[in-house]
């Protein structure tokens, strides 16, 4: 059997741009909603059967274990409404912990919200001898002072109870940038929830793509059952659920005979398939064989066995082994032949090729034609992206806030920003993961001056 290798590239900015490469890798009120428009009820099919094509969220966010009853095993949802315990107001605080924005871990900080995305279902759970219910604040301030005035009610002090308990469901067509909940008799005590909200299919349908090409499709653990990887999910919802359901429709099912001894392939690296071969052809128009990288087998090989030295895009596993992956090197424009290629592993330690080490006669070898084109052209690229990118995007808007390093480093755009900075241009491209769509748009004003090759 013949395979397609799961090799494609993104494109990122800067010098980086023609660098970087992946894996393909109810009680609740709605106002003006016509049940006949609601997108969310199209993922009925595809990704949320069992609720309606929502998924869950709990006023207090998750608990640590598993629902064994859920569709994909997702974790149970925390849904208390309760004044013992803590939750997101909107309070300014620093943030502290590996996942921070780093704008956010200096003083003043930044306002904390939970954040909760469309098609969503958000539970609040209380006792009817509570006194507490669920009310709709108009704004924050409204929020922090408790000022019931211009508040909607949800759901009254018998609305927490039953297998939904009192619900909102935040629709995708009219979603709102924050949404504030607090009980009329708990307020004061805390018991109140600022939200902040993100466009459903911008994390689904990514995650979803990813769960097609996972390596977990090897021996059917799309549901991460402990029994057989050991490792549970850390994937919040919709992510959770939209990766499994893409891990499920890549693989061959979770009782195929190759489940057992982990050689089942991905539909999507199956060259012997029309969808394989698809794949690969637009992995091989992507191919860049003007720029060093390794080639990575398995995902998990030893460092000692990439070769950095002989290998290009083209050469990296063709039909050789459906799970090889290919990363090219970072540019760097100071005189060093030591530069950063991918990682170890997908998440792992940085890997660096040592290109000075490299023989004489191999491809790579700094003092050979090929390394030095390669320094020329990225050199021509990387100037490229410091002038010509900017000054296309210097008349969008927020383009300074885009930058690092206070506008002396590359534009670093989010995927929201390029989504914006697209449609203020007028490209018709839409954002992607790693902004693949956009940046490319982008960079063929750079091939089109004559400072970056076409491959």
């Amino acid at each position: 059997m013949k395979f397609a290798p799961a090799v494609t590239l993104l494109w990122s900015s800067a010098a980086a741009a023609v660098a970087s490469v992946v894996l393909l890798s109810s009680a609740g009120v709605v106002v003006g909603v016509d049940a006949a428009e609601k997108k969310c009820e199209t993922n009925v099919d595809k990704y949320f059967p069992s609720t309606g094509g929502y998924y869950i969220q709990g006023a207090h966010s998750l608990y640590g274990e598993v629902d064994e009853e859920s569709p994909y095993r997702s974790r149970k949802v925390d849904a208390r409404w309760d004044s013992s315990l803590m939750y997101r107001t909107g309070e300014t605080k620093v943030c502290q912990g590996p996942y921070c924005d780093p704008a956010c871990k200096e003083e003043p900080g930044c306002p904390t919200y939970m954040n909760v995305k469309s098609c969503a279902r958000l539970r609040f759970c209380y006792a009817d001898d509570s006194g507490d219910d669920v009310w709709k604040m108009p704004n924050l301030d409204a929020l922090n002072d408790c000022n019931f005035s211009g508040a909607i009610k949800l759901c009254n002090k018998k609305g927490g109870q039953g297998d939904t308990c009192c619900e909102f469901r935040v629709e995708h067509e009219e979603l709102q940038e924050h949404y504030y909940f607090a009980s009329k008799a708990g307020c004061f005590s805390g018991l109140k929830l600022a939200v902040e909200t993100t466009n459903f299919y911008d994390i689904a349908d990514w995650c979803y793509d990813d769960g097609l090409i996972t390596k977990r499709i090897r021996d059917c653990n799309c549901l991460f059952d402990a029994t057989i990887s050991g490792k549970a999910s850390t994937l919040s919802e919709p992510c959770h659920s939209t990766f499994a359901a893409g891990c499920l429709e890549g693989g061959p099912g979770l009782e195929a005979a190759c489940c057992d001894d982990q050689t089942c392939v991905n539909t999507l690296f199956d060259i012997e398939t029309k969808t394989g071969k698809k794949y690969e052809k637009k992995r091989q128009r992507q191919c860049t064989d003007w720029i060093p990288g390794k080639c990575d087998m398995m995902g998990n090989e030893d460092p000692k066995t990439f070769d950095c030295c002989d290998t290009t895009c083209s050469s990296c596993s063709i039909k050789k082994n459906p799970f090889a992956a290919w990363e090219y090197c970072d540019y760097n424009d100071e005189t060093t032949s030591r530069l950063q290629c991918g990682t170890v592993k997908k998440r792992g330690e940085p890997f660096y090729c040592d290109f000075d080490a490299c023989p004489t006669t191999s491809m790579w070898h700094p003092d050979g034609k090929r390394y030095k084109k390669y320094q020329k052209w990225m050199a021509l690229c990387d100037q490229c992206t410091q002038d010509i990118m900017p000054t296309i995007l210097g008349t969008y808007p927020d383009y300074k806030e885009c930058l690092q390093d206070g506008g002396e480093s590359e534009p670093r755009l989010t995927k929201k920003q390029w989504k914006k900075a697209c449609q203020f241009l007028k490209k018709g491209c839409a954002a992607s993961p790693g902004n693949e769509k956009c940046e490319r748009k982008f960079m063929k004003k750079c091939v089109k001056a004559g400072q970056c090759p076409k491959k």
